[in-house]
């Protein structure tokens, strides 16, 4: 199976602090933080469907043009 990932809102959500972080913004101050979190974002993805489907090949693409939900 080949794995297609939209990261676009993953990539958002890997900025957002984790509720209940005692931060005055919601966001991440560094790139390190948000590349950390994206990873575990998604590896956890990856991991949970490997287990159900053998995944041979993952492609990820993001900033889908028009994509602005109006």
């Amino acid at each position: 199976m080949i794995l297609l990932v939209d990261a676009d809102s993953l990539i958002f959500a890997s900025c957002l602090t984790t509720k209940g972080e005692n931060i005055e913004s919601p966001f991440y101050d560094t790139i390190d933080k948000c590349q950390h979190k994206f990873d575990e974002q998604f590896m956890k993805i990856v991991n949970d469907l490997e287990e159900i489907y053998p995944v041979e090949k993952v492609i990820v693409f993001n900033g889908s043009k028009g994509n602005l939900g109006r």
